[in-house]
């Protein structure tokens, strides 16, 4: 039950398995201990073995997750920031992390140079700044048509609200997503938000949302622009990978209608 809902939460397969690894190994040596009868996490690793199949949203997909959220009475900022992850492909920690120091308008780009973490039991503090993920994501995003309409709106709604209450961690203030009082928002707080989101929805259609979390959104970006057939080297560029096998191996899922297309389109020398 409980792996299952680190895989429900977002998290891979691979960060599963190296959660059951320690749970197992305690378990193990309790059992040896005469602490307890058996060892219960033994056989319960064996649906997450092997990769995660991992999938963006299709467009109609992720018009309707959209559409429904706007048409909810809560949860606006949580909504901006899933417009955020899906106009950049950020991962959430840069996303939440982003500050408008960040933003540059006029030459039209995100500077990411830092995430955003919790912190465990040994931190003085729940929040923290920390280093991007990798050396190659600290990077710049271009900023598109869509996204300078959403951060003119970001910019208008909640700029102010970003600086009232003072708010800052690890030196750094004015978070462009942030809660009512300033803060950050936590990823878990998103994935439920998601969750919640795609509930409303498959409860009152009959074609069903996948399920829904702020990594999807990175999935979804790289497979969009992929269609839009831009240079490999700038998709990874732009999502920070250390190679471009990275970025199409485990982040690109092309849908049909894409590849139907793009294939008549070659057969009949179009384009």
């Amino acid at each position: 039950k409980f792996y299952k809902e680190l895989s429900e939460s977002g998290l891979s397969n691979g960060t599963i398995r190296c959660c059951h690894k320690y749970i197992s190994g305690a378990l193990n040596m309790a059992f040896e201990d005469d602490m307890i009868r058996k060892n219960c996490a033994l056989n319960c690793i064996e649906p997450y073995i092997g990769t995660n199949k991992k999938e963006g949203m299709t467009k109609d997909e992720t018009d309707k997750f959209l559409t429904t959220a706007e048409k909810v009475n809560f949860g606006k900022n949580y909504l901006l920031a899933f417009k955020l992850m899906l106009l950049t492909g950020m991962r959430v920690g840069e996303v939440t992390g982003l500050t408008w120091d960040d933003v540059n308008l006029k030459e039209r780009y995100l500077d990411v140079n830092h995430q955003f973490v919790t912190g465990d039991e040994n931190s003085r503090t729940t929040y923290h700044i920390d280093t991007t993920k990798t050396t190659n994501g600290k990077r710049k995003v271009p900023i598109s048509d869509d996204l300078y309409e959403l951060l003119q709106e970001l910019k208008t709604e909640t700029y102010f609200d970003a600086y009232k209450f003072k708010a800052e961690v690890d030196g750094y203030s004015g978070f462009v997503i942030h809660t009512r009082t300033g803060l950050p928002i936590l990823s878990s707080r998103l994935n439920e938000y998601a969750k919640k989101i795609v509930s409303i929805y498959n409860e009152q259609h009959e074609d069903k949302l996948p399920n829904v979390t702020c990594h999807t959104c990175r999935h979804t970006f790289c497979t969009r622009l992929a269609e839009l057939n831009i240079s490999p080297h700038a998709l990874q560029k732009i999502v920070g990978h250390g190679s471009y096998q990275t970025t199409a191996r485990v982040y690109i899922s092309v849908e049909d209608d894409f590849v139907n297309d793009e294939f008549f389109r070659v057969m009949r020398g179009i384009g």
